[in-house]
């Protein structure tokens, strides 16, 4: 059993989590600051020095579902632009990763400049290339760059137990939350938890469509792409959002009818 106590717990390794570190981190800006910006940098600058912080994710690697789920899906770019990173303070940050390292030929020219450039020019961004999409590899690859130089105990497992939360504002600020990792492999206590995990839970499965038989191969999770009957050709994707339409670009791909 270890234990050890942080000022800061970061639960999810994805950009949010990695975001989140960015925040408590970062002691400077490459940006012209505003003074929202300006408060922020000082704030981390102060902290960033004595801060222990943890990260706690299931997998042993930053951004880990991300490239599986990119993988699964066959996402080669972001639908973000170049400019929507997890680093806070510098806008350019991927941009220049991929300019360090002779990888600017993984943005993809994402078209809207032709449309917008007057109303980016007006807004500040002479920059065309933040407007570029990045490579999914590029973009793995710049977090976890990114993450290594941010300070932090990266820690692999799965949280089971959280005790200690004050059920009312009047607790100390010195009081600590405590987290059994892994059933009491890690024993963690934190003055202040940052919940990064993203949507969890079971899918949620149209009433008419529970009564498949859930080893049918004809009720998939979109995670199961791969357990997909040969026979099947015509598959009906329920969702509307950004993951069912790379879902049916995938399906496409994989010559079925959607």
């Amino acid at each position: 059993m270890k234990n050890k106590t942080y000022d800061i717990c970061i639960i999810g390794a994805g950009p949010a989590g990695l975001a989140s570190l960015s925040a408590v981190r970062e002691p400077y800006s490459l940006d012209s600051l505003n003074a929202v910006q300006e408060n922020r940098a000082i704030d981390s600058l102060n902290l960033h020095r004595s801060l222990e912080v943890c990260v706690i994710d299931v997998h042993d690697t930053w951004l880990y579902s991300w490239q599986k789920n990119f993988e699964a899906l066959d996402i080669k770019f972001l639908r973000s632009p170049a400019l929507a990173h997890p680093n806070l303070f510098d806008q350019n940050a991927l941009l220049a990763y991929a300019m360090a390292n002779d990888r600017t030929d993984e943005l993809l020219e994402s078209g809207c400049i032709d449309v917008m450039r007057n109303k980016l020019l007006a807004m500040g961004q002479s920059q065309t290339s933040l407007w570029k999409l990045p490579s999914t590899k590029l973009f793995v690859d710049f977090c976890r760059d990114l993450a290594g130089s941010l300070p932090h105990d990266y820690i692999q497992g799965k949280v089971t137990e959280v005790s200690g939360i004050a059920k009312n504002s009047s607790a100390s600020p010195n009081s600590s939350i405590q987290l059994v990792v892994d059933g009491g492999e890690h024993i963690v206590s934190a003055k202040a938890i940052i919940l990064a995990t993203g949507p969890n839970g079971n899918s949620i499965v149209p009433s008419g469509l529970k009564s498949l038989p859930q080893d049918s191969g004809q009720l998939l999770s979109w995670t199961n792409l791969g357990q997909i009957r040969p026979e099947s050709n015509r598959i009906l994707v329920v969702g509307g959002g950004l993951t069912a339409v790379q879902v049916a670009l995938k399906l496409v791909k994989l010559g079925k009818k959607c």
